[in-house]
């Protein structure tokens, strides 16, 4: 009992900061059947296949552990890639050199498969992966798979569950997220050059033409609760004002959201998200006529995530201090601060740290967790699932520079699931000036803004939505505030004031 009280404890600790659990057969490979594969593939990855899944009777659990294999022993090939050359991708030089791309990684995985009895293709394309510029190329530029499970094919994209390639260099970071992903779904980021493997009814078949026009949509967006209506953006989107576009949502799922510039800086109070039931609102602009990429961020509510990259100046100014704290105060042993620093690989041109990423390496991971948790670091990192370009239209240019166009935001609104401001809707209001305001909530019985010192408390109209009409006071701010119990208050948003 103790043995495995010990062992759900490290998966537990893991899924704290991964969110996709690796299959352990992926190390049980005897290292003498391993290296015989690496140095003889042709002959050897055969045998490796076999004992990888001997006694898995279940076709997509076989697939699963020789996608997880892949994604744990092959790096991309960065240098390869930005050479613009792709060659000797067959699966011999793939093990050989422990490299590939995104061919490489397919050819690999058909391979295997076939190894161990299962039916597979590589499927050559087109996908908004690395290097998508919002065109396609005349001849197709990257392979996934399709793969036979118990009659029905399933789509995999191997070489992104790996990792991803952050400026040139690629970072380990495994996932599931590619992998048995539904066609209606793969469709929004890879399309094949033969229809028949998009594996969708002729009615909902994408061209090439359709499938530029629409935005990347991740499959962890579906995987986290969000699903479609017909109100979607297109990829380069012209707006001619404020603009909203409507998702239906899982009450479990939070959400943030970004309009960002060409330098990826994050264009201040430019985008809105409410809730409301299923329904998730999502209200962008921009200050004037320049490109920029609206985001949308998001995680189910209740998985925590601390994530594996770290901003260089947020590292070494906050996080490593905290921990060196942590060991002066004996908090920490000095054995585990350096494995703390040990942990981490600093890459100058990304600006970031990332964590050596080693999902069965325990020891590591639960100093992690250890050290995050004494330091509380925000478990709660989202991840990108929709993104799409946005531009004023030369009729509009934008709400203007210096605008504040929403309300800024707290944690606590971003992590709630079903509160919706009605009005104002606006970064700024006026002191002096009377205003009604409105609020749909569920998450909170009581919700107040802040005047004079005291907060005043909403009143529900006859239609349930919390009401206030008040001066706006003077001063910076003016603060909206929630609580259950009427004692306890967090702030949502505020709005600055002007006079």
């Amino acid at each position: 009992m103790k043995k495995f009280f010990t062992f759900l404890f490290c998966v537990l600790m893991m899924n704290c900061m991964f969110a996709s659990v690796m299959d352990a057969r992926v190390r049980s490979v005897p290292a003498s059947i391993s290296s015989a594969a690496f140095k003889n593939p042709k002959a050897e990855l055969a045998p490796l296949v076999q004992n990888l899944t001997k006694g898995i009777d279940d076709e997509k659990l076989k697939v699963k552990v020789i996608h997880d294999w892949i994604c744990d022993n092959i790096a991309f090939d960065t240098q390869m890639y930005f050479s613009g050359k792709n060659k000797q991708q067959d699966f011999v030089n793939v093990m050989k050199k422990k490299l590939a791309l995104g061919e490489g990684y397919a050819n690999l995985f058909k391979e295997m498969c076939s190894a161990a009895g299962l039916e597979a293709v590589a499927v050559k394309g087109w996908s908004k992966g690395l290097g998508y510029s919002g065109k396609l190329e005349k001849k197709p530029d990257y392979t996934w798979n399709a793969v036979k499970v118990n009659g029905v094919w399933k789509l995999v994209d191997v070489a992104w569950d790996a990792g991803i390639v952050e400026i040139r260099t690629w970072i380990k970071h495994y996932s599931t997220e590619w992998l048995f992903l539904e066609p209606e779904n793969f469709i929004y980021s890879h399309l094949p050059e033969d229809s028949s493997y998009q594996y969708l009814s002729e009615a909902d078949q994408r061209s090439k033409e359709q499938f530029v026009k629409e935005p990347y949509i991740a499959g962890i967006f579906f995987e986290s609760g969000l699903s479609l209506t017909k109100n979607i953006p297109l990829y380069d989107t012209v707006i001619t004002g404020e603009t909203e576009y409507v998702f239906n949502i899982d009450s479990n799922t939070t959400v943030t959201s970004e309009i960002r510039d060409k330098n990826q800086n994050d264009v201040k109070n430019a985008s809105w998200l409410n809730r409301s039931k299923d329904k998730l609102y999502f209200q962008i602009d921009v200050p004037d006529t320049a490109e920029y990429k609206a985001m949308l961020f998001a995680k189910k509510a209740d998985a925590d995530n601390y994530g594996f990259k770290f901003d260089i100046n947020d590292f070494e100014r906050n996080i490593l201090p905290a921990a060196e704290e942590l060991a002066a105060s004996k908090e920490i042993t000095a054995a585990e601060l350096k494995l703390f620093k040990s942990s981490f690989t600093k890459v100058k041109g990304n600006d970031a740290y990332y964590i050596k990423e080693d999902l069965f390496n325990d020891r590591q991971n639960e100093n992690l967790v250890k050290i995050f948790e004494l330091i509380e670091l925000n478990p709660r990192i989202m991840e990108p699932v929709l993104e799409f370009n946005v531009k004023a239209d030369s009729s509009y240019k934008g709400f203007g520079r210096g605008v504040v166009k929403y309300p800024t935001t707290y944690n606590v609104y971003n992590n709630s699931t079903g509160t919706k401001l009605i009005a104002p809707v606006c970064g700024k209001l006026k002191a002096g000036t009377e205003v009604l305001f409105q609020v749909e909530s569920s998450d909170f019985a009581y919700i107040a803004i802040e005047d004079d010192g005291s907060l005043v408390n909403f009143e529900k109209n006859a239609s349930g939505v919390f009401e206030l009409s008040a001066v706006v006071p003077e001063g910076d701010v003016l603060k909206v505030y929630g609580s259950n119990n009427g004692h306890n208050y967090n702030g949502l948003w505020y709005y600055d004031i002007i006079k």
